[in-house]
């Protein structure tokens, strides 16, 4: 069997499924690698690691006898990528995948099938009201989740629908993210691996995406033109994250959000060498910013600030906070200080939805 195909869409499809195979060396060979489908002028595309599950399909130009093979994909999509872009053929020799353009030619391994292990069924799956607002809120808060897997509760995206509200949070216990919004959608919890958000957000737009929850298999489904993406929910209770909210403050702060971001890059230059931690000094009408070393008055940045309440020094692992700023799209933030050990509110003014905590960091001053 002999096939001509466009590389370049081989390997947004190779790429894409790569994700979702195992990486891990002792895993079933059927695991670490992607099967290939021939049937009729179709050719699917399958991955998984038994938690998610990648299934797509492209057209082919000609009729094909039915074949399955499973192959690695390290090897063949660096061999693809090296290739200029247009037409590669295809074909089998024996238990080799041969690819061809030109006068190069690429010779791959093919493992065995029979151990394959498919997504399920759509039988009982309930389709999502408004995927598009949850994927939105989700990519929100995405930077606050952990990537900690030994706590894999905080590795996911907590969503929680109640009483018409829709509420997500992410956290991973030195800053929390939580937007929350009105929604139609039933009253529901999940928790989503945020791993499994930031792979499939890159390849779709989520305003033309179908959301489907299976709820037996306690998965989900995001479906894109003519692609699946399947993930095992995360099992177990979210931490409750109100015990974190603050519920009174001593001094709001409104800052310019731009001037800000640079003038903590600024002072990050220095403040890597104390741990990552800068110091803010909120003053009447303005703030001071330097590295945690006391007395560091030689590298500091002083800038405006409308304040209204008490003075407060206060410091912070300044990469949460550019984490923060590079995630808010208004021109001013808002930030609300109770004590100098105390969670502290970040808000974007052009997103009130939206509420940012970053834990301080103790220092001795």
């Amino acid at each position: 069997m002999t096939l001509n195909i466009q590389k370049d869409t081989l390997i947004e499809k190779l790429t894409q499924a790569s994700l979702f195979s195992s990486e891990k060396i002792n895993t079933n060979t059927a695991l670490r690698g992607v099967l290939l489908e021939f049937k009729g002028k179709t050719m699917q595309i399958l991955a998984t690691d038994l938690n998610r599950y990648f299934e797509s399909s492209m057209p082919l130009p000609e009729e094909t006898k039915q074949k399955k093979i499973i192959i690695t994909t390290r090897k063949l999509l660096e061999f693809l990528q090296l290739l200029p872009s247009g037409e590669i053929t295809i074909s089998f020799q024996e238990s080799t995948l041969v690819i061809k353009q030109g006068t190069k030619k690429g010779s791959f391994p093919i493992e065995q099938t029979q151990d394959f292990p498919y997504p399920p069924s759509f039988k009982k799956a309930k389709k999502l009201k408004e995927p598009q607002n949850l994927f939105e809120d989700a990519t929100t808060v995405l930077f606050s989740a952990s990537k900690d897997d030994t706590r894999p509760i905080l590795t996911g995206v907590y969503v929680s629908i109640e009483e018409k509200e829709r509420t997500v949070v992410t956290t991973d216990g030195f800053r929390l993210s939580l937007s929350q919004q009105e929604t139609e959608e039933k009253e529901q919890q999940l928790i989503i691996p945020a791993s499994f958000i930031r792979d499939v957000i890159k390849n779709i737009d989520i305003k033309k995406t179908t959301t489907y929850y299976l709820e037996e298999e306690k998965m989900i489904c995001v479906e894109y033109k003519n692609t699946k993406y399947y993930s095992r929910l995360i099992e177990g209770t979210f931490p409750q994250y109100e015990r974190v909210l603050p519920t009174e403050k001593e001094a709001t702060i409104e800052i310019n959000k731009e001037e800000l971001e640079r003038n903590v890059k600024i002072i990050s230059i220095f403040a890597r060498d104390y741990s990552n931690v800068i110091v803010f000094c909120f003053e009447k009408d303005k703030l001071l910013l330097r590295p945690k070393k006391q007395g560091n008055k030689e590298n500091s940045i002083e800038m405006e600030a409308k304040q209204k309440g008490n003075e407060i020094t206060i410091a912070f692992n300044y990469k949460y906070i550019l984490d923060f700023l590079n995630n808010t799209k208004g021109e001013f933030i808002t930030i609300d200080l109770l004590r100098s050990d105390a969670p502290v509110v970040f808000k974007d003014k052009k997103q009130p939805h939206l509420t940012h905590i970053i834990m301080p960091v103790r220092i001795q001053e």
